[in-house]
């Protein structure tokens, strides 16, 4: 084996994860990803017909034919000589054990340094076995428990002084109610109080991360694997310092989002539909998943060009995991829906929505580019620094603009999917267009705008090179334009939107013309109506006047000599 490169096989249900460990692995010579796959039903027939020295392993991977242990064993079993390394995130050591005894022979946690699981990697091959001691002292556990509450990602810090105040509010007005004393209207008023808290307190812990949880092996029995090897959401916001910058754009995006969400362009958006409140529900999810999305990629440390070359996989991944975050909690824990049929829905929609709405996001390298290496941004053609005000607001916009489209993206899934389940509309969509002709009346608008957009406003965008864009502001939402280079596109136009381009350039040509001549004719019109036929009328007026004068002058001369006479 030493005399070829190591053949892996890396197996894991995350794209973005893989490419950044098949890229740093690729800087190591000895080491040879033979292929990156995200099933183990597509994993056990590679192996049947590759040679495959090494097999890195998420167990959380989800599979609906076969389960990550009955994996394990039929590697174990029909491939002896292929190797197994665990790289995931348990919250419980019970499950490290399971794969243990059942002849796993290794595992590293994710987030680790890559030199330090290339180690752990050649430790396996030399034919060691490498697992973490599965037993803490108590002075140990207190120390751990220490280093995790010092590194916890701020959304979390967030999360644990809101929920610190909640519930001191909530104990406070527990003893409000318990006043015999107390007045009727007061009642109604700490009653109301103390529903308000309750629905922010489960918002709260709905949609901001949670820290990491150990369960040891006595306090939880197994029931299946999936149950004790939860993933943990927020472990790499754990390891990532934040920047500044990062920090200023979510925080001020953040409060944005707690004022008024309401739509003052003209132009209507699929998220119009939904109650103020779950407008607001579904841009926090989306929000909450794109930092954590910020997070992977800093410690998957990818270069500009593979970042941009994977930017359609990135917001597949946003979209498809916001909205699984979604409507796992709005369907399918309260409406019984099977987290299956959900998700085979998602991959289903999948295409239609990335053609549809995320393609279509501008910008959006521009600001991962931003978050990620903190690289100036042009404004105007002035490049600006990533710290000055200017670039903080054009990132903020496109960062908002991100997070409106892909909500407008998983709101389109439920209204072409659920728009017939009553109990979701009625939990969703505003009540005045709750009815089924309110909902096709607003699917038709939405579909007019997509084919004005398409044929017309898109092409005059192109051709003026700007995008329209759309950002919050403390009145609600609104748009405007972006100035961007796009000859590229206005080349490859065909069809209509060439002819509307087309349209515009021979409107640009004859408008000069058609106004020389607009000038032309109306001052002659002026000249005609003011020297010509003004003066005429004023010469007849004056001539008419004169005669009345001359008539009354001579009327007392004609008198005086009918006297004489």
């Amino acid at each position: 084996m030493s005399d070829r490169p190591i053949n892996l096989l890396l197996i894991d249900d995350d794209p973005i994860f893989r490419l950044g460990l098949a890229t740093a692995l690729s800087s190591y010579p000895q080491w040879e990803v033979a292929a990156q796959l995200d099933t183990l039903t597509d994993a056990l027939t590679y192996l049947s017909n590759h040679t495959i020295d090494l097999v890195i392993l998420d167990p959380n991977v989800f599979n609906q034919g076969i389960e990550p242990l009955d994996f394990c064993q039929q590697v174990n079993e029909n491939y002896p000589e292929t190797k197994i390394c665990l790289l995931s995130n348990f919250s419980s050591n019970q499950a490290l054990q399971v794969f243990q005894d059942l002849g796993v022979e290794g595992y590293c946690q994710k987030g680790v340094p890559i030199e330090e699981l290339v180690n752990c990697l050649r430790q396996i091959i030399q034919n060691e076995r490498v697992w973490p001691s599965l037993s803490l002292s108590a002075d140990n556990q207190i120390s751990s428990r220490k280093i995790r509450e010092q590194t916890q990602p701020w959304l979390y810090r967030l999360q644990t002084s809101g929920m610190a105040q909640i519930e001191a509010d909530l104990n406070s007005i527990d003893e409000n109610l318990k006043q015999i004393s107390l007045s009727k209207l007061d009642k109604i008023f700490w009653q109301g109080r103390k529903r308000e808290l309750l629905a922010a307190r489960w918002l709260i812990k709905q949609i901001l991360p949670v820290n990491v949880i150990f369960i040891d092996s006595e306090t939880r029995p197994i029931n299946s694997l999936r149950q004790i090897n939860q993933p943990n959401p927020s472990f790499m916001a754990a390891l990532i310092q934040e920047s500044d910058n990062n920090l200023k754009i979510f925080n001020h995006t953040l409060d944005k989002l707690q004022g008024n969400l309401k739509n003052l362009t003209k132009i209507p958006l699929e998220i119009d539909i939904l109650k103020p409140d779950i407008k607001q529900e579904i841009l926090l999810i989306i929000l909450n998943q794109l930092h954590r999305i910020v997070n992977d990629l800093k410690f998957l440390d990818p270069d500009a060009q593979q970042l941009a070359n994977n930017i359609p996989i990135i917001l597949q991944k946003l979209w498809r995991e916001s909205a699984l975050g979604f409507l796992g909690k709005e369907c399918i824990e309260k409406q019984n829906f099977r987290f299956e049929d959900i998700d085979i829905l998602i991959q289903d929609y999948e295409i239609l929505v990335e053609k549809e709405i995320l393609a279509k996001i501008p910008f959006v390298t521009e600001l991962f580019n931003y978050l990620l290496f903190e690289t100036h941004l042009m404004i105007d053609q002035v490049f600006y620094r990533p710290d000055s005000p200017e670039a903080l607001e054009r990132a903020e916009k496109f960062l908002q603009n991100l997070i409106i489209q892909v909500a407008n993206g998983i709101v389109s899934l439920i209204l072409n999917n659920f728009s017939g389940v009553e109990p979701i509309k009625q939990k969703l969509y505003n009540m005045g267009m709750a009815s089924s002709r309110e909902i096709a009346k607003f699917r038709n608008r939405l579909a007019w705008e997509y084919r004005q957009t398409e044929y017309w406003e898109e092409p005059r965008n192109i051709f003026e090179s700007q995008y329209r864009i759309f950002f919050l502001t403390e009145k609600g939402l609104e748009s405007a334009f972006i100035y961007a280079p796009r000859q590229t596109e206005l080349k490859n136009l065909t069809g209509l939107r060439w002819g509307v381009t087309i349209l515009l350039e021979i409107r640009d040509a004859v408008s000069p013309l058609l106004r020389s001549i607009v000038a032309f004719v109306g001052n002659g019109l002026v000249y005609i109506l003011t020297q010509v036929i003004g003066r005429g009328l004023g010469l007849v007026g004056r001539g008419i006047i004169q005669g009345i004068g001359n008539s009354l002058q001579e009327a007392p001369h004609n008198k005086r000599r009918s006297e004489r006479d």
